[in-house]
């Protein structure tokens, strides 16, 4: 979920990464429904019931469900849906089948690895999950809509309210004003804070109130993490602050001896897990989404939204974005009080643009009013 637009804008719609990844978390899943969340290929076989893989976690199980959909949004790939949807039903079910009466879920110490532990020891309830599995269901929602399952739908979305409802109760230190960590412990965690914010989990009031506890993080992913979230709720400058704060930046300076890539953690220790080649570190899906601003709103971008986000220290953007459509062509500039857009919409899509205070936009080489944009 990181690392899927990154490698998108990087590679396009029709490189099969992501389609055979996909099948391949989809063909490990167990009877149960659990997706394995380290599958091996050459196994060959599907794992049986009560076989949990080398990494048991019930959180990475549920990862298959945001990256399906985000695939989905990317590609509207009709036919890789046919095998990849009933593991998401599948999953779906199996995840909310360990879900508490108020909709927490509840964790099983044999499928308790996650991000922060590399080992099934940690059953204690935790905000993390909870973010992971809303958006999971909510996404899930989405995909169920688009491809014309409306009873699967509604159903998780109305586990999504259930979750959000329940989790609020549980976990929300109204004096303290953050999500606890887990229910175990009293104290919070930037990484949980900012998965509220990625996860879209948080309300306006709640995302006010923690987005100043997210700041630069040691992990990439974390910090990944908390700069998507601040540009999802419109903290726009101390999202920036936060990338400029990564070394992101730092790939293309002459005194960095590494490869020109993403390391897992933000340092060079050139051993063992810390790689120096870590795509879910990578920033270019959240430079693309928010700062030159073009977003897919319906699979394949049959329609999407040009709404930069306009930080004070930039004075333009530009970039070509691949669609199955053809590429999008995008920039804006500032100068002064003035704000000139352009925009190549494709045919075959539509465009809304959503910015304050643009002057000039030009759409396929015409002049603009920034309504609904065809080409």
């Amino acid at each position: 979920w990181w690392a899927a637009r990154s490698c998108f804008y990087g590679y396009r719609p029709d490189w099969p990464y992501f389609r055979e990844s996909l099948k391949l978390l989809a063909y490990n899943q167990n009877p149960e429904g659990y997706v394995w969340a380290a599958p091996y290929g050459e196994i060959g076989r599907r794992p049986g019931k009560g076989e949990f893989g080398h990494f048991p976690s019930d959180e990475f199980s549920a990862w298959l469900v945001p990256i399906t959909w985000e695939y989905y949004l990317y590609t509207a790939d009709d036919e890789t849906m046919k095998t990849l949807y009933p593991a998401v039903a599948k999953d779906l079910a199996y995840l909310l089948s360990h879900c508490r009466a108020d909709g927490v879920f509840e964790q099983r110490l044999e499928t308790s690895c996650h991000a922060c532990s590399m080992d099934p020891v940690d059953p204690r309830h935790r905000a993390y999950m909870n973010f992971v599995l809303y958006l999971a269901c909510g996404d899930g929602a989405k995909l169920a809509r688009a491809l014309g399952h409306a009873d699967d739908a509604a159903r998780w979305e109305a586990a999504a309210a259930k979750i959000a409802t329940g989790v609020r109760q549980a976990f929300w230190n109204p004096d303290g004003k953050f999500f606890r960590r887990n229910l175990e412990q009293p104290g919070t965690w930037e990484g949980t804070l900012a998965m509220a914010l990625a996860s879209g989990f948080a309300n306006a009031e709640e995302a006010l109130a923690i987005a100043p506890r997210i700041t630069a993080n040691a992990a990439n992913k974390f910090h990944l993490l908390g700069l998507r979230g601040k540009f999802r709720y419109g903290f726009d400058e101390a999202a920036f602050n936060m990338l400029e704060g990564g070394t992101w930046f730092r790939l293309s300076d002459p005194s960095w001896e590494g490869a020109q890539c993403c390391t897992e953690c933000g340092f060079m220790t050139r051993k063992n897990w810390w790689d120096e080649s870590h795509p879910d570190t990578t920033a270019a899906g959240v430079i693309t989404t928010y700062l030159l601003g073009v977003e897919p709103v319906t699979p394949g971008y049959r329609t999407f939204r040009f709404a930069p986000h306009l930080v004070s220290r930039l004075t333009f953007a530009e970039g070509r974005v691949p669609t199955p459509h053809g590429d999008i062509a995008a920039r804006w500039e500032r100068r002064g009080d003035a704000l000139k857009m352009t925009l190549a919409v494709p045919e075959g899509t539509e465009a809304t643009v959503a910015v304050r205070g643009a002057q000039g936009l030009t759409v396929n080489g015409a002049p603009s009013d920034g309504k609904v944009l065809k080409p």
